[in-house]
């Protein structure tokens, strides 16, 4: 990016990438060896204990005999891209834009045997071309497939006959 044998100079080479001029200049710190050692055994405790945060992960040092703080646990932990998993706060809100499909059976009383049926679409994630199947029919006639755009699927049997 930053070339300077070119006959541009630095600040006006910078300027034009829209960078600032002091990240031209600036190296990076080595990483020391100690702090390599506690990385790696950061890695296999969190490979241990997937849910671990960065207090957890510093107590669990501290009993092994480590010296370390916490912001310093943070620090390396966000160094190496490795985050706790647990559950976040509104996880079940629907994201903007999410199609929100409607019950269609709740008006609907169930009074027989098989007179609603349940799937679920083994297909990838929901777009406009994707399409639930559904086979329905009786024993006697043959199957006939019934394509419905919606996630819940009725089967239509003929009358006095079961499947």
């Amino acid at each position: 990016m930053i070339d300077r044998s070119h006959a541009l100079p630095v600040i006006r080479q910078a300027r034009e990438l829209g960078i600032s001029r002091s990240s031209v200049y600036y190296l990076p710190r080595p990483t020391l060896i100690a702090d390599l050692a506690i990385m790696r055994r950061l890695d296999e405790l969190h490979m241990d204990f997937p849910f671990a945060g960065s207090r957890m992960l510093g107590d669990l040092l501290a009993a092994e005999g480590v010296k370390i703080g916490r912001l310093q646990v943070s620090t390396l932990i966000k160094k190496m891209a490795i985050e706790a998993i647990y559950r976040r706060a509104s996880t079940s809100k629907p994201a903007l834009g999410h199609k929100v499909y409607p019950y269609l059976l709740r008006k609907l009383a169930v009074t027989r045997p098989n007179q609603v049926w349940a799937m679920r679409s083994l297909l990838p994630a929901p777009s406009r071309a994707s399409i639930s199947h559904a086979l329905s029919g009786s024993p006697i006639s043959p199957p006939t497939l019934s394509l419905r755009s919606s996630m819940v699927a009725s089967l239509q049997h003929s009358p006095g006959k079961s499947c």
